[in-house]
């Protein structure tokens, strides 16, 4: 009886993250953050790691829940343990600003590289950014433009504008004004397209 009970639950287990996940989603779209929470709450119970990410991120911005960044790192930390990329970086992010647990660049730096290798841009970005300053690893100058460049490629508009500047300047780059123009006009078209769709949201 007991074998038959457990084998139903684990057959319904993916249903209830299916469930739970359309529920969220749905709610979100609807601007319904209370009915959200509850959504990615009952999947996140069920070790859904996108679940679990979601509801870091209701507990990390009040949304739907009264805001607790304690709350927010538990959840974000469960679901970076599974190796999902957008908590992986929110935990690093945890980190670094001391919110909901006790600062530590050294282990932001961790968080961020695993993120990062999985092509997560913001990541990456902030990775370029600890090797430029020397903060939470050892400062590397080559590093830091490979990950910025990496961000930039992906579409992260400030590396974008960073990697402009630096062929302008030849900061740790050669000076290539074609180059310079190039990311330039990469980062100009990616602020158009995030200013375009936020009057399309109004």
């Amino acid at each position: 009886m007991k074998k038959g009970i457990v084998a139903a639950l684990v057959l319904l287990s993916p249903l209830c993250f299916a469930d739970g996940l359309q529920q969220g989603w749905q709610a979100i779209e609807n601007k319904e953050y209370t009915k959200a929470y509850q959504g990615f709450h009952q999947s996140a119970k069920l070790g859904n790691p996108s679940a679990q990410f979601n509801l870091g991120w209701h507990y990390s911005n009040g949304q739907g829940v009264k805001r607790n960044y304690k709350e927010a790192v538990n959840w974000y930390q469960k679901a970076a343990d599974q190796g999902y990329a957008n908590a992986q970086y929110s935990l690093g992010f945890m980190y670094e600003m001391g919110m909901g647990i006790a600062k530590s660049h050294e282990d932001s730096v961790i968080w961020y590289q695993k993120s990062a290798e999985q092509g997560h841009r913001d990541a990456s970005y902030r990775l370029s950014v600890a090797h430029q300053k020397g903060v939470g690893i050892a400062k590397n100058d080559k590093k830091a433009v490979e990950w910025l460049l990496k961000a930039a490629t992906l579409g992260h508009s400030e590396s974008q504008y960073q990697l402009e500047l630096r062929h302008s300047k030849g900061w740790n780059l050669p000076k290539d004004h074609e180059k310079s123009l190039n990311w330039y006009r990469h980062a100009a078209a990616r602020s158009e397209e995030r200013r375009v769709g936020k009057e399309c949201r109004l």
